[in-house]
């Protein structure tokens, strides 16, 4: 997205306030989230202005977006945050305040992208696809631990599930990732006795706009998810990209000094642990951290360089889930070309799924803006089947 635009009246799509979801207000059916979100009324109609339609953009759409969506997260009815919220039993999570919180900040970006300015987020529709990637690879990694657990004389303890974002923005998919790490980790406690540590998760999240970081913090506070996710800027250098490794290394860091400080924090938690305790939680861990799931979403010509450097650093291999958005409608040929390739190799598995660009299925001044082949979009699935 440009850094600055030449509107005079940044705000004129969006009317005379910031008020289009308030605690009264209902977003369209097909937006209502499946559960804990409170009920808003039917009066805000999938039409755009034709100046806020796709690929429209406009200066002070993320401010006024922001604002949208602290109002519906104002007209909830939630418990103050809690020093323990961080702590979702299986049974709480759903109707539980991070649930009903994250819930409502999805439906209100999207309602806001539907009905008053398309913005460059994944958006429902191909959210739907990467959340539930997420969900069930974070919940295969948290049945293999319990395996293994159960197999196992004593106590062990998986590193924590690695998930990252590349791309920040405003925030929107990092809720969607966090919610889903959640929602994994509740089944994964199900399906294992509530054994507390069936899925230890974390989100890094990576950005190089200092103003679009900003707003991501809030409303991934709003979502009440900032708990599990990490905020990273990459600085850019002169050419205005990040330089080449630079997003490899500074995650290769940050990852495995939290890994080492919450093992420490789990091991001085327990008073009894003998040495082969010790062992069987240090066990399989390398000095580079593996990221398990990627989320590619940022510069599109970064697509390659970093997954590749990623690859290099060992940060991405056997295990690794990568998922890359407008994969189609940006081009990114380069990219598919390298994955496919990998997958000739016997390296990865990798799959297209088509979809349509974020926030085209809607009306702008009466004309479906999804009805060009010009909004043809995918993302792609990439998993490693080896380490490259």
């Amino acid at each position: 997205m440009p850094d600055s635009f030449a509107d005079d009246d940044p705000f004129g799509c969006f009317g005379s306030d910031d008020e289009g979801l308030n605690s009264g207000d209902r977003v369209p059916s097909a937006l209502t989230p499946a559960s804990g979100a409170t009920p808003l009324k039917p009066n805000v109609k999938p039409v755009r202005d034709d100046d806020c339609g796709v690929l429209s953009f406009h200066q002070g759409t993320e401010a006024a977006l922001l604002a949208h969506v602290q109002n519906a997260v104002d007209g909830l009815s939630l418990p103050p945050v809690d020093s323990n919220d961080d702590v979702v039993a299986a049974e709480a999570w759903e109707g539980s305040p991070k649930d009903v919180a994250s819930a409502t900040v999805l439906t209100a970006v999207d309602a806001f992208c539907h009905s008053r300015h398309w913005m460059m987020h994944v958006g429902p529709e191909k959210g739907a696809e990467v959340s539930d990637t997420l969900r069930r690879t974070a919940e295969d990694a948290a049945d293999q631990h319990l395996a293994q657990s159960e197999s196992a004389s004593g106590r062990t303890r998986r590193r924590p599930f690695v998930a990252v974002e590349l791309g920040t923005y405003c925030g929107y998919a990092s809720v969607l990732l966090g919610r889903s790490l959640f929602i994994a980790a509740a089944n994964a406690a199900k399906r294992g006795g509530d054994a507390p540590d069936a899925l230890d998760f974390h989100l890094y999240t990576v950005e190089v706009n200092p103003p679009f970081l900003a707003i991501a913090r809030e409303i991934v506070k709003l979502a009440r998810l900032d708990d599990k996710i990490s905020f990273l800027q990459i600085p850019l250098n002169p050419s205005g990209t990040s330089a080449h490794g630079a997003t490899a290394n500074a995650l290769s860091e940050i990852i495995g000094k939290d890994i080492e400080a919450r093992q420490t924090l789990f091991l001085e938690s327990h008073d009894a642990y003998d040495s082969s305790e010790e062992v069987a939680i240090s066990h399989g861990l390398s000095d580079v951290p593996q990221i398990d799931f990627l989320f590619i979403d940022h510069d599109k010509d970064m697509y390659l360089p970093d997954l590749q450097s990623m690859e290099k650093k060992g940060l991405v291999r056997v295990g690794t889930t990568v998922v890359a958005d407008n994969v189609i409608f940006a081009r990114i040929d380069d990219y598919l070309a390298y994955v496919k390739k990998r997958a000739e190799q016997g390296v990865t598995t990798t799959e297209t799924i088509a979809a349509r660009i974020e926030y085209a299925h809607v009306q702008t001044n009466g004309q479906d803006d999804d009805d060009s082949d010009l909004f043809r979009d995918g993302i792609e699935v990439t998993r490693y089947l080896s380490t490259p």
